[in-house]
């Protein structure tokens, strides 16, 4: 894992996304408390969700097509700039009103993370040799647990020391370093095809990505995977506070205590898919990382003890890195170049769109029907089931993916 932090590109992008993410964390750890605080309605902090999901379903797709048209790394570089930019928006709240600047601010950064997402899964490939990117895709999925231990509580004594422009400014602040980093990067940002083709063919190119998607097996399986890890994950947010409290019988400290508990299994994940991956086809990876998760779940829900539930949170931190890095590099061997930012956009999109059907339609609606307890243990089988459906539709024929616009037919 430190040779691969030692190739300077993938350090570079690694150190940025490290430090731009956690001022994503200290955001998202302030600003709904900020914004509850000060209006007393539950429904503008829903309203603040909604604005950072709905750009990822509206518009990640078609940014793809421009992620492979233009230089990758630009793109980052410029997304990360305006992102502090609009982070910065929030040192006009008390002129303009609380709600409409945080909607603005959250609406845009979350419209411009449209880009820099597929842009990032897109670019990595050049940072580092085939046989890291598990390790590199790891590293990255590191990244996220130490941004939430350190971001979320910075984020609140940020906001009881300096207010909300203290936030802001040390946000924004993140995103310039970040962008600087990233500029640094030596590795070409342009997709490997022979012309930039026209604006003209935007509704073209948008569509020779979907029918990549659809007419390669493999691709096709892992939005399927994707899809059912997500559905059965996100399904659980809503109702997992609620599972602690009424269920396990405690209250928000252990809450905390249990969220931190699975970021610090999340670290040990990057170290645990890293070594694995020297040992272990990629494939084989995903479907152990997604069984093992639902049936920690399973334990995890039906035997509600505090012991258990610490226990199993700071486990299932290591399957959940594990299948993220392994679902990013399969898509990134699989994918030809000239089209990975159209792939990781869709995937975004559907990705987006799942999680809202889940959250709205299963999450919280179905438990008020059969209790907490029955809805969490289907989302732990849906986690289960994406290893299966992984196991038995990837395989050592579908490993490969020629570097070509051609696809496997289906």
């Amino acid at each position: 894992m430190l040779a691969v932090l030692r190739r300077r590109d993938f350090a570079l992008l690694w150190f940025g996304g490290l430090i731009s993410m956690t001022g994503d964390w200290l955001l998202l750890a302030a600003l709904p408390f900020y914004v509850y605080s000060r209006t007393g309605s539950t429904i503008a902090t829903a309203l603040i969700i909604t604005a950072e999901l709905l750009p990822n379903f509206l518009l990640t797709t078609f940014a793809g097509v421009y992620v492979d048209r233009w230089d990758r790394k630009r793109v980052m570089v410029i997304t990360s700039f305006a992102s502090g930019l609009a982070v910065a928006g929030l040192l006009t709240i008390d002129a303009f009103g609380v709600l409409p600047v945080a909607l603005i601010v959250v609406g845009t950064q979350a419209a411009l993370s449209t880009l820099f997402g597929p842009a990032e899964n897109a670019l990595l490939p050049r940072l580092v040799e085939a046989d890291e990117l598990v390790t590199a895709n790891a590293l990255n999925s590191l990244n996220n647990s130490l941004a939430r231990l350190i971001g979320a509580p910075l984020g609140g004594l940020t906001l009881a020391l300096w207010d909300i422009d203290g936030v802001a400014v040390i946000d924004a602040a993140t995103f310039v370093v970040g962008a600087a980093l990233i500029a640094a990067i030596r590795a070409p940002g342009r997709a490997e095809v022979s012309a930039e083709p026209p604006a003209a063919h935007f509704w073209r190119e948008w569509r020779e990505g979907l029918s990549l998607i659809i007419r390669t097996r493999a691709i096709l399986a892992l939005f399927v995977v994707v899809l059912l890890m997500n559905f059965g994950g996100v399904m659980t947010d809503p109702l997992f506070a609620a599972f602690i409290r009424d269920v396990v019988g405690a209250g928000p400290a252990i809450f905390g205590v249990v969220l931190t508990a699975r970021a610090v299994g999340g670290m040990l994940g990057g170290l645990v898919a890293s070594r694995l991956s020297r040992r272990h086809p990629t494939v084989d990876l995903l479907a152990a990382a997604c069984i093992v998760a639902g049936a920690m779940q399973l334990v995890q829900f039906n035997v509600p003890l505090l012991p258990v539930v610490l226990v199993t949170s700071f486990l299932l931190g290591i399957p959940a890195v594990t299948s993220s890095a392994a679902i990013q590099t399969l898509l990134q061997e699989r994918v030809p170049d000239a089209y990975r930012g159209r792939v990781f956009g869709s995937l975004s999109t559907m990705v987006a769109l799942i999680c809202l059907v889940s959250v709205l339609g299963f999450g919280g609606a179905l438990a008020s029907v059969v209790g907490i307890v029955p809805v969490l243990s289907l989302s732990a089988a849906i986690t289960a089931s994406a290893g299966v459906f992984a196991r038995v539709t990837l395989g050592e024929s579908h490993r490969a993916m020629p570097d070509s616009a051609g696809t496997e037919a289906a």
